[in-house]
């Protein structure tokens, strides 16, 4: 079955999957790994379209918590993080492009008109929620998955000071830009912070509960942790199904409901404190890229995500945010004894 959405007559109908498709239910013996239900679930037969490999992987949504995940990880995961393209250790590129990021960011922190309009057409949510729970700029923050460290590089040219991330993909331990720069997990940086965070990080590790209680066991009094990541309730999942963009096979280990992602973190010591989304139009452009054939890095790229990024697609984007419908979920957390 297929659907237009409202406003998209020039686009191609999405595809919305039903019961009957790749969505449909079924009883399982295995217990979910999240909130141990043995009830029923569904499966997703996802494909990796990042770089277009095509191979086939497996997910399982619980419908008791919502929780959508990977049934069985390649063990060797390596292979689909190059090193020399994946996004986030790949960095910024181009001068202009770089100059008009530096200049839509300096909005979140004080006035700038080129830098309010810049940020209303390009938002930058990861430093938007950064700042919102940062005390001010000598707060100490960690950044999990960091990455180049292109985020802390971005806070530190805002003024904040006290900037360390850390990335299984770096090698070694490095003083750049303001920024220092560990290669390794959670458990290998030193000290207490104001504020964790994980910006589309945690769908990508396997141990969800010991690394929310390592970063739990790294707040200093009053510190919050700040968990940004897709969620399987949202609109594009609907549409989509298999295609949607944001399963990201087999990167993507889990992509938590608000209720599993309430159970993971409970389980680490920790409570939500607040809920809200920040999708954008990319999980229109990107799904649909995908449903027709293309890969991420295809030169059809570009092209669909000019089409999918008008002011309709933004606009509808915000409303689905508000209605708790966006595919793109943050989360802040605190410990339950605080």
């Amino acid at each position: 079955m297929s659907a237009f959405i409202p406003g998209s007559k020039d686009l191609k109908p999405f595809e919305i999957h039903t019961p009957s498709g790749p969505h449909a239910s079924r009883s399982t013996s295995e217990a979910c790994r999240i909130c141990g239900s043995n009830g029923a679930s569904r499966t997703v037969e996802a494909r990796e379209h990042m770089y277009g490999t095509s191979e086939s992987f497996r997910y399982v949504q619980c419908l008791g918590c919502g929780v959508l995940y990977l049934a069985s990880p390649p063990a060797d995961m390596a292979r689909f993080y190059p090193a020399d393209s994946y996004y986030s250790v790949r960095g910024m590129r181009g001068a202009l492009r770089r100059w008009a990021m530096e200049a839509r960011d300096k909005s979140y922190v004080g006035e700038s008109l080129l830098g309010r309009l810049l940020a209303k057409r390009f938002p930058n949510s990861a430093i938007a929620s950064t700042v919102a729970l940062a005390k001010g700029r000598k707060s100490r923050i960690l950044d999990v998955g960091c990455g180049s460290g292109d985020l802390l590089k971005s806070m530190a040219r805002l003024g904040y000071v006290n900037l360390v991330g850390v990335d299984p993909l770096l090698q070694g331990s490095t003083l750049s830009d303001g920024v220092q720069l560990h290669g390794g997990e959670i458990a290998d940086v030193p000290g207490q912070f104001d504020l964790v965070c994980f910006h589309h990080s945690l769908e990508h590790i396997a141990d969800q509960v010991g690394v929310l209680q390592q970063a739990a066991s790294k707040l200093a009094p009053d510190g919050s942790v700040l968990v940004r990541v897709p969620t399987s309730e949202c609109l594009a999942f609907t549409l989509f199904g298999e295609h949607w963009f944001q399963i990201d096979a087999p990167r993507h280990l889990y992509l938590h409901s608000q209720k599993s992602l309430e159970i993971v973190a409970n389980a680490a010591g920790l409570e939500a404190v607040s809920f809200s989304r920040d999708s954008q139009p990319m999980q229109f452009w990107a799904s649909q890229l995908y449903a027709d054939g293309h890969s991420l890095v295809s030169p059809q790229a570009k092209a669909y995500a000019a089409r999918y990024s008008t002011r309709f697609y933004r606009r509808l984007s915000a409303w689905l945010n508000e209605q708790g419908q966006g595919d793109q979920m943050v989360v802040r957390l605190r410990p339950l004894w605080a």
